[in-house]
């Protein structure tokens, strides 16, 4: 197969195929300032987690998805990785000793989910961290299905308020 003549303009839109399974409300084509980020278009899926999904469906509110946004900021950064390399040379790395911005991080986390009651953790935890939808969380509780999105909603409304949102 030839090459091509002219090089494609750099773009991170994908394929057509990658995006013939989504809606058109699924994802946007954003443009970039080049400078700055390596494309100029790209496209951002828009519904990548459980609770996307239902802030998309108007099933939580913008302020309890702003909640449960810096729930799973939190966790991320408290305790993700810091020890990230390049180098393919054997290091030793501690998995006990954690920077002093991921200590703050976990604190903070912390002390969010001991403002909820036990149920409403959670399911916060589960669907806010580990991406697993309500009614999921609610069939391993042995719960009704339905009520995973009730339980979702309390738990979100009462880390806004901790977080005075």
């Amino acid at each position: 197969m030839p090459r091509r003549k002219n090089p494609s303009a750099a773009m991170d839109t994908g394929t057509p195929e990658r995006y013939q399974h989504l809606q058109s409300d699924d994802y946007r084509v954003e443009t970039t300032d080049a400078s700055k980020a390596g494309a100029k278009v790209r496209v951002r899926i828009t519904t990548q987690s459980p609770i996307d999904r239902y802030l998309k469906r108007n099933e939580i509110t913008r302020r309890q998805f702003d909640a449960g946004e810096q729930l799973y900021e939190l966790h991320r950064m408290g305790f993700g990785s810091e020890n990230i390399t390049a180098s393919f040379e054997y290091q030793i790395y501690s998995h006990t000793a954690l920077t002093e911005s991921q200590g703050h991080k976990i604190v903070k986390y912390n002390q969010a989910i001991r403002h909820l009651n036990k149920p409403e953790a959670s399911c916060v935890i589960s669907v806010c961290v580990y991406h697993q939808t309500s009614s999921d969380w609610a069939r391993s509780k042995n719960q009704s299905p339905r009520s995973g999105i009730k339980t979702l909603r309390l738990g979100l409304e009462n880390l806004a308020d901790y977080w005075r949102l």
